[in-house]
């Protein structure tokens, strides 16, 4: 179990390390810091947005899910994602770029300039990401506790560090 261990060490440690030296060299416009200067190519940016899927949700609770109610649900759930991607490519990702827009509040609030649309959407995103991160971080304890021994507490205050720093 030690070597589990250290190796969750390493690899945690790299990905705070990466996330520092890749912050030190993001310089200038906004364009580049947001958006990587709008040069990332289609097949990089699709396996950005798998490996932002690869959650505690589809590693765990797909598990699960096949598990509870068979194949076909897993099979309906994987072809929502096949109708949800390329549905949210055209409804959100194509109206973002061709406005010069970062976020979805920036959007919103150039599509419908009120006061209230630029504080009411992100409280919005902050509430349903912060459920989605509790998910995420529950599901990193469990899965820690369950391969490496550590308790489930304990687990769970590394996860929220090492989201922090990184």
């Amino acid at each position: 179990m030690l070597l589990e261990r250290v190796l969750v060490g390493v690899y945690l440690a790299a990905c705070i390390g990466i996330g520092i030296a890749v912050s030190k060299r993001v310089l200038g416009s906004r364009d580049e810091y947001w958006v990587a200067g709008r040069r990332i190519g289609t097949v990089v940016n699709s396996m950005a947005i798998m490996a932002a899927l690869a959650s505690g949700g589809s590693i765990i609770g797909v598990m699960g899910l096949a598990y509870a109610q068979g194949i076909p649900a897993t099979l309906a759930l994987f072809g929502g994602a096949v109708v949800g991607f390329p549905l949210a490519s055209i409804l959100v990702a194509r109206p973002l770029r061709n406005f010069g827009k970062f976020t979805i509040t920036d959007f919103m609030s150039f599509r419908y300039p009120h006061a209230l649309v630029r504080y009411l959407v992100p409280v919005l995103i902050v509430a349903a990401f912060t459920i989605y991160i509790v998910a995420q971080l529950k599901a990193a304890g469990i899965t820690a506790e369950a391969l490496l021994g550590i308790p489930y507490n304990t687990a769970l205050a590394l996860a929220t560090l090492v989201l922090i720093i990184y």
